[in-house]
């Protein structure tokens, strides 16, 4: 299609092109092939076009915008924490729980804090205390610890 008609062709379809340009366009249709098709083909998409255009203003029916935010909100995911204020849930949720912390009071009730070495076992060893009495109690006591540590100190 040629730049004349290009520039002008929109207006030209709607009808609001001027007479001077209306006579314009149509006598350089009269003598281009190319350009008289692709405008023929334009009006025929144009015509269509307007078969689909509805015929007056439609209103919705009366409590449309009601359905219509219902199935939204029949549609919308539940979260974990809407679940857990089901009645039958929670409840159930509460007896569990309830469940679990009397297993674990119990078990942690039965268990011993000190483990049980029996008096028979060949294993059992006597071994000196290998830290010493606390630092602090006896100055001369001290004084002779840490010169033992500087003189057996390896590096």
């Amino acid at each position: 299609m040629h730049q004349p008609i290009r520039e002008r062709l929109e207006q030209y379809l709607g009808g609001t092109e001027g007479a001077e340009g209306v006579r314009a366009i149509e006598s350089h249709l009269a003598t281009c092939r190319e350009c008289a098709r692709e405008v023929a083909a334009m009006r025929r998409q144009a015509a269509f076009l307007r078969l689909l255009r509805p015929g007056g203003v439609f209103e919705p029916e009366p409590g449309f915008y009601a359905r219509v935010w219902e199935r939204i909100e029949a549609q919308r995911s539940n979260s974990i924490w809407s679940l857990l204020l089901e009645p039958v849930l929670a409840k159930r949720l509460a007896l569990a729980s309830l469940a679990l912390l009397v297993l674990l009071s119990a078990l942690a009730v039965s268990l011993e804090t000190e483990p049980v070495i029996p008096p028979t076992a060949p294993e059992i060893f006597i071994a000196e205390d290998p830290i010493g009495p606390p630092l602090g109690a006896d100055p001369i006591q001290d004084r002779d610890v840490v010169l033992v540590n500087l003189a057996t100190y390896e590096h």
